[in-house]
């Protein structure tokens, strides 16, 4: 459980999104710099990120409200609106796993901020739309 990765507060999931906001930017800013996290830490990340996906509504992104929300967003880079969890678990799963944990969507812009080559391979060319063709290319015939 990650419930001690923020003690002594209670186990609530806007806190801990909040918590989730934080790391993945430290986490993005050392590499950026860099500087790498342990393992631990990282596994510690992912644990909240799986956590928050356990409880999301799949259709809206919604969570049950576990306790006071007061709508914070550290890294507020999306168009959803702050009660849909899904940007920060698309990002927590950008950022600990370099993958998508959700189909891609409306809630990709904190990933895509944080990790700006998750779409694309180690040779840097774009692979987004190779896998979905519903996304057209500038420029593309």
């Amino acid at each position: 459980m990650v419930w001690h990765l923020f003690q002594p507060y209670q186990p609530l999931n806007k806190s801990l999104s909040v918590m989730l906001h934080a790391c993945l930017w430290a986490v993005q800013l050392g590499r950026a710099n860099g500087v790498e996290f342990s393992a631990a830490f990282i596994e510690r990340i992912r644990k909240a990120g799986e956590w928050l996906t356990s409880l999301y509504d799949t259709s809206t992104g919604h969570m049950p409200n576990l306790g006071s929300n007061d709508g914070a967003l550290i890294l507020p880079y999306s168009v959803c609106d702050y009660i849909d969890y899904r940007p920060t678990i698309q990002a927590t799963g950008a950022v600990v796993d370099n993958q998508r944990w959700l189909p891609p969507g409306e809630w990709d812009d904190m990933a895509l901020w944080l990790v700006p080559d998750l779409d694309h391979d180690s040779e840097g060319n774009s692979i987004k739309g190779k896998s979905d063709p519903q996304i057209t290319q500038i420029g593309a015939d």
